[in-house]
């Protein structure tokens, strides 16, 4: 979902990657919740 020209768009290429980061980091957490159980 993440285009190759996030440069030429600036800021709203950072606000994609940061929400990319945010939902990568969410995967994980209910990845180790599921293990745990």
């Amino acid at each position: 979902m993440i285009p190759k020209n996030t440069k030429s768009k600036g800021i709203l290429g950072l606000k994609v990657r940061k929400s990319v980061q945010r939902g990568r980091r969410v995967h994980r957490i209910k990845q180790r919740r599921s293990r745990t159980i």
